[in-house]
């Protein structure tokens, strides 16, 4: 009894470190990106009030592209460390597997096209809109995130969820709003989209992460209950050096369309300084690496959690970011934003009133054995109820690239 009380403790303290560095992560992310977009949040502006590098959607390829580049590394340091040792597996090292089947293929194209076409909708939208008018929007996500949970089998409707994830949704209304919003039903269309596919993505992002994974490689007609394996879950690393690519790809073509001919005539323009050069390669490398940081935390937080769980927290962030931005900078505090702050804490007190036990849902995560292959996916079940018969040993298939990835 006390060792399962520890261990749900401790549970519980490495999800609340997991979500103090993801919200601490973000923003410094938020932050140095809109240094990047307007030359100074961060560090005193230009002398020309100029924008350093004014070119969003740009800026988040980099920072995919900056991701798949550094799970690039960490597979090629995998690699030698196993030439090194002639294929011996290395210890304390979480392995990522490069998974094979048109059905996972299905899920990381998918996620990845979800996510390209958020940004783009997101960056669109601000075109047309307020950024209060597009803050409020986006408390609307835990909703389309219960939408796509319940239609994909991984969470239960409630009324009482349901109800407390409008609650907050009115509060964060009320703190967003002012005496008058700019409003463009087509701005609104397109963002209501983008937040759509924002909730799928993060409902098949804890599919991936919460399913366990099983492997029938022989012929369904004479395969035998020995010839199928059931291998652990997908690990928050894997899901970065998967699915960072991909949604560089994606966001490629909305680039092309988008900002090419912005950033040829800024090319064209006056030349920069060195300075600002150097600021701007290095604020890319720097935001880049801390959004591979970043994603690790937010597939860890879903993978203990539900993407339910995240997007609620991440109402709450967005809550205190403004809160923060009104008592650091003085802006005028109404009583529409102490309502608007009441009812988001009365539905997330409520959320975690109905959802006690979301907490300690911490799936075993422990990485799967050598060699083994990813090609559908099942719902989770435990390794212990699986009969003798139905786990073997891992054997060499040709099906499935595993790597050993150790940090240095």
């Amino acid at each position: 009894m006390v060792l399962s009380g520890f261990t749900r403790f401790r549970s519980q303290l490495v999800l609340g470190v997991l979500c103090i560095a993801w919200f601490c992560c973000s923003a410094l992310i938020i932050l140095w990106t809109k240094y990047l977009l307007s030359g100074g949040a961060i560090v005193p502006a230009t002398r020309d009030q100029r924008p350093l590098f004014p070119f969003p959607l740009l800026i988040t390829l980099s920072n995919n592209t900056g991701c798949a580049l550094i799970g690039a590394g960490l597979v090629l340091w995998s690699w030698l460390r196993s030439n090194l040792r002639h294929g011996e597996p290395v210890p304390w090292s979480p392995p990522v597997r490069w998974p094979t089947g048109p059905r996972w293929w299905r899920f990381l194209v998918a996620i990845g096209a979800c996510t390209a076409l958020e940004i783009g909708c997101a960056n669109w939208s601000l075109q047309k809109l307020t950024v209060a008018f597009s803050t409020l929007l986006k408390c609307t996500a835990p909703v389309f995130v219960l939408f796509w949970s319940i239609l994909l089998g991984i969470e239960l409707f409630s009324w009482v969820t349901l109800g407390s994830l409008i609650l907050m949704c009115m509060g964060a209304a009320l703190m967003t709003t002012g005496d008058s919003l700019q409003f463009s039903i087509v701005g609104a269309t397109v963002l209501l989209a983008g937040i759509a596919l924002g909730g799928f993505r993060w409902a098949l992002s804890q599919v991936i992460l919460q399913r366990t994974v099983r492997d029938s490689s022989a012929d369904p007609a004479t395969k035998t209950a020995q010839q199928t394996r059931v291998d652990k879950r997908l690990t928050p690393l894997e899901a970065v050096v998967l699915l960072a690519p991909v949604t560089a790809f994606f966001l490629a073509p909305a680039v092309y369309l988008l900002e090419l001919r912005p950033l040829r005539e800024l090319l064209r323009g006056p030349s920069r300084e060195t300075s600002e050069i150097l600021a701007i390669l290095g604020s890319l490398a720097g935001i880049a690496g801390l959004v591979f940081v970043l994603l690790w935390l937010e597939y860890a937080i879903v993978q203990r959690t539900s993407s339910l769980a995240i997007s609620v927290v991440s109402i709450m962030k967005e809550l205190l970011t403004i809160l923060a931005g009104m008592v650091t900078f003085g802006d005028h505090v109404g009583w529409r934003c102490f309502l608007g702050l009441a009812l988001s804490q009365g539905g997330f007190l409520a959320f975690l009133r109905h959802r006690q036990g979301w907490l300690q849902r911490t799936p075993d995560t422990d990485a799967p054995s050598e060699n083994s292959s990813v090609s559908q996916l099942v719902p989770t079940q435990p390794r212990d109820h699986l009969a003798p018969s139905e786990v073997i040993e891992a054997s060499d298939e040709p099906h499935a690239v595993l790597l050993d990835v150790s940090m240095p």
